[in-house]
């Protein structure tokens, strides 16, 4: 009886056994080449620094990435060629973080047109292109597994505000006429102050 009962017991573990391993095969696994929080573009499953994916970058107020595929010119060739698609994609980052000064201001003097602002932004946009942001700089690379190089073009406060004001007054200076709707009687340097500093 003795014996009888440890074969029992033996049979008893090896099932038991059993079924903890069919129960590990059968729960959820987990996938070991998950892609992760930020890839490439280029290769999505290759982990890349978060600024490739547009996160923000400390220290810099405006930024766009800008990226240059293998090239038996080497390296430096490739820089210049996704330093230049990165300062073109600036400029749109660039409107846009003027527009939102443009508008936070605006509404603090009631003006909330939305047809009114359009028309502000399209005259400051006027002096925003790639080759007055020419004081932006490389800030981050980053090559992926293909060889495609990443760059991180941008530029600080100090000189996004600096940058923002002389777009400001180029387009009073010559569309004076549309700057009326602020009822203001601002010079155009102390009034593009006030709308890149001024703050709710």
């Amino acid at each position: 009886m003795a014996v009888e009962g440890r074969i029992q017991m033996n049979r008893n573990i090896v099932t038991g056994a059993a079924l903890v391993l069919l129960a590990g095969c059968a729960s959820p696994m987990v996938s070991e080449h998950a892609e992760p929080a930020c890839g490439f573009p280029d290769v999505p499953q290759a982990s890349a620094a978060d600024w490739v994916c547009g996160a923000p970058v400390s220290g810099v107020a405006v930024a766009a990435v800008g990226s240059a595929p293998p090239s038996s010119y080497g390296y430096a060739y490739m820089k210049t060629v996704a330093t230049a698609a990165a300062r073109e994609n600036l400029v749109a980052k660039m409107r846009s973080y003027m527009a939102d000064r443009l508008a936070r201001y605006a509404k603090s003097k009631g003006v909330d047109d939305r047809q009114v602002l359009a028309e502000l932004e399209a005259s400051i946009n006027r002096y925003i292109t790639d080759t007055s942001l020419l004081g932006s700089r490389v800030f981050r690379t980053a090559i992926s597994p293909q060889g495609k190089l990443y760059v991180l073009v941008g530029m600080s406060e100090t000189l996004a505000v600096r940058y923002g004001q002389g777009a400001l007054r180029a387009s009073m200076e010559n569309d004076s006429t549309l700057w009326r709707v602020l009822q203001t009687d601002q010079a155009p340097k102390e009034l593009a102050e006030a709308i890149m500093h001024w703050a709710p």
